[in-house]
């Protein structure tokens, strides 16, 4: 992760900033924003981060907001005190972002193809600087890996990751009628069952049993999948939801005998 090294607080007249490019790409409506900026003249709680040029790193929603409701007003502001480079800027602007979820998942994909694409280093060192998890930032940009109708439904909010992650493991030639299923609102259930027939299957994931009994190494416990055919493939992915629920589930202190119950009647929704 980026750490900084910030100078004291000072004080910056908004018509006196400048911007820089952002990862966020969308805004909100004109009434948001001066209800934004009539919020920090009553208080700012949140100093601005900007470079020593007087250029924007964070906070550009109350900059808009207060160029069009009192641009001489004078905001707290910390100056980002060493050089910079481009990608250190965009690092910065992910981290407070994603961890205010105030982009949208396509601007998150987007942001992270940038950065990718700037040669800065793999997706596994993003995800140790901005402190998210490699599988997000995988699935994230996936979205790359699809046919350009899919990157255009996620770009106008018609499909989300999940969705085009799942598109991503296709084949283009079978992406495009997945994301018709998406678009449809056919069940996810009933969009998933078809998606894993449609997916062309690696030649270790062919095989399919209807039980997988595995004791884990070094524990005291053993994981049990059953299901009617159940791949290699399909059994990792079965795990890796479950995890994910489970530490959801387990932030919120739900007890283990609870988390039984919340998978037995998800199990039943389908």
């Amino acid at each position: 992760m980026v750490v900084p090294t910030f100078r004291k607080v000072e004080k910056r007249r908004a018509k006196d900033l400048k911007t820089n490019p952002q990862v966020r790409k969308t805004f909100p409506a004109e009434e948001t924003l001066r209800a934004l900026a009539r919020s920090v003249m009553k208080r700012q709680m949140h100093p601005l981060i900007i470079l020593t040029s007087d250029y924007l790193i964070d906070g550009e929603c109350r900059f808009r907001g207060m160029m069009l409701e009192n641009p001489e007003f004078e905001f707290d502001v910390i100056c980002v005190d060493h050089e910079v480079s481009p990608a250190e800027i965009k690092e910065m602007q992910l981290i407070s972002a994603m961890h205010s979820i105030s982009l949208t998942v396509y601007e998150q994909a987007l942001a992270c193809k940038e950065w990718m694409e700037q040669g800065n280093g793999t997706a596994k060192e993003l995800a140790e600087k901005i402190d998210r998890d490699q599988s997000l930032i995988t699935k994230l940009l996936s979205l790359w890996k699809t046919i350009p109708e899919v990157m255009k439904a996620a770009e106008e909010g018609h499909i989300g990751l999940k969705n085009w992650y799942s598109i991503s493991l296709q084949p283009e030639c079978n992406q495009l009628g997945l994301l018709q299923m998406y678009l449809s609102k056919m069940p996810v259930a009933e969009i998933e069952a078809k998606s894993r027939k449609m997916r062309k299957p690696a030649a270790t994931g062919t095989q399919k049993v209807t039980r997988i009994k595995c004791p884990v190494p070094g524990k005291s416990s053993t994981v049990l999948v059953s299901g009617a055919g159940v791949t290699f493939d399909e059994f990792i992915e079965t795990l890796n939801d479950l995890v994910k629920l489970a530490k959801r589930e387990n932030e919120k202190g739900t007890s283990i005998t609870t988390f039984q119950k919340i998978c037995h009647d998800l199990s039943k929704k389908g």
